[in-house]
């Protein structure tokens, strides 16, 4: 089977997931599996080697450094899409629901899988780096949000919350682009198919009223009578593939250059 094939499949499954939550109206958690989680099986169904790699760029990033964006972010009123998840897991140590861990995990385990399978090529020779300096970063990171959240939280306000948070994230994976440029067609490789995803993701959520919109924003863009910020079609939709693979490029793989493409139509 080919990887343009493998891809179609994907596809497939976008749709097949939108339908079934739009049928079912499952919790928030499960719309995530379906979206995410089953392309992601798939992934490793066609090549099990990649599983430990994007397990451990999920468990990084999508346990760490995912909730901290996310608790900033809620903080700041960009979203208030928590109190409509449909809980399946309770809120841990007053930070951030367990589910919402789970799904940027997820994601961002689709994203290092879907980059080794189709764009990195071959990686069953190369070792991924030490992730303990990330993750230790990033629990510093929390600690210090959780603090300043309680002792002095008008050092973390600001008015636009979505913005803020975007750009904290975006800027890091500019200067890594800076400094190592050749990342920079592997990201947006992912732009295409994750853009596609992300849309049919974010309009099904919004359909089932799990992503409320209630903060301070650059602009409000209508699809299909759903509204939602330019910050999210900008970070969430466009960017966010981009920027999870440059950082697990950059932080994990430590690459500089990446393989010759598994397949060039991406």
């Amino acid at each position: 089977m080919t990887k343009q094939l493998d891809l179609v499949v994907l596809v497939l499954i976008v749709f097949f997931a939108t339908a079934v939550s739009l049928f079912f109206r499952p919790p928030f958690l499960i719309v995530t599996i379906l979206f995410s989680g089953l392309p992601s099986a798939y992934i490793i169904f066609r090549n099990s080697s990649l599983f430990k790699r994007a397990a451990t760029t999920a468990l990084v990033f999508g346990c760490i450094w995912a909730p901290a964006f996310d608790y900033f972010a809620v903080f700041n009123h960009a979203w208030n899409g928590t109190i409509h998840t449909g809980l399946l897991f309770p809120v841990l140590f007053n930070f951030v629901p367990l589910d919402i861990i789970m799904v940027y995990s997820i994601h961002i385990f689709l994203t290092a899988a879907f980059f080794d399978y189709f764009i990195a090529g071959d990686t069953s020779k190369s070792e991924l780096l030490s992730p303990v300096r990330v993750a230790c970063a990033g629990l510093i990171l929390i600690g210090i949000l959780l603090f300043l959240s309680k002792a002095a939280p008008s050092l973390i306000t600001v008015q636009y919350g979505y913005l803020a948070a975007g750009l904290a994230v975006v800027i890091p994976a500019l200067v890594i682009l800076f400094t190592r440029p050749r990342l920079f067609l592997p990201a947006i490789k992912t732009v295409p198919f994750f853009f596609f995803l992300y849309l049919f993701y974010d309009l099904t959520s919004f359909a089932l009223t799990v992503n409320e919109f209630n903060g301070t924003y650059l602009g409000m863009l209508t699809v299909v009578g759903l509204r939602f910020p330019v910050e999210e079609l900008v970070f969430w939709m466009i960017l966010n593939s981009a920027v999870v693979t440059v950082y697990y490029s950059y932080f994990l793989r430590n690459d500089t250059a990446v393989a010759t493409p598994a397949i060039e139509t991406i």
